[in-house]
């Protein structure tokens, strides 16, 4: 990837979805699903749209340091994925082989 957002496009915002996140719960239960269900639409929402236009500056700042965080912690999770599965080809075919014992 040449840079951030190169990967993935921004999208509007689904207020109603965030605004039904219950965010105590996700803390107490460490809801991981409630999290990954919510990725992308915190992730790539258009700060740029008429929704951010009354917001504060310093806060669409913050907003967007987050927002690049998860995109980082994505492509991480996505080149750790695939060399995984490249790793595990490798083993299946050492072990079909019988060069690993």
């Amino acid at each position: 990837s040449s840079g951030i957002n190169a990967e993935w496009p921004l999208l509007p915002g689904d207020w109603k979805l965030l605004a039904n996140v219950d965010v105590d719960k996700i803390t107490r239960e460490l809801d991981y699903q409630a999290l990954q269900a919510n990725i992308m639409n915190v992730a790539f929402c258009d700060t740029n749209s008429q929704d951010f236009v009354e917001v504060d500056d310093d806060f669409i700042k913050l907003y967007k340091l987050g927002q690049y965080t998860i995109e980082y912690l994505l492509h991480c999770q996505e080149y750790l994925s695939h060399g995984t599965v490249e790793l595990e080809a490798k083993l299946r075919e050492a072990m079909r082989v019988g060069t690993l014992l």
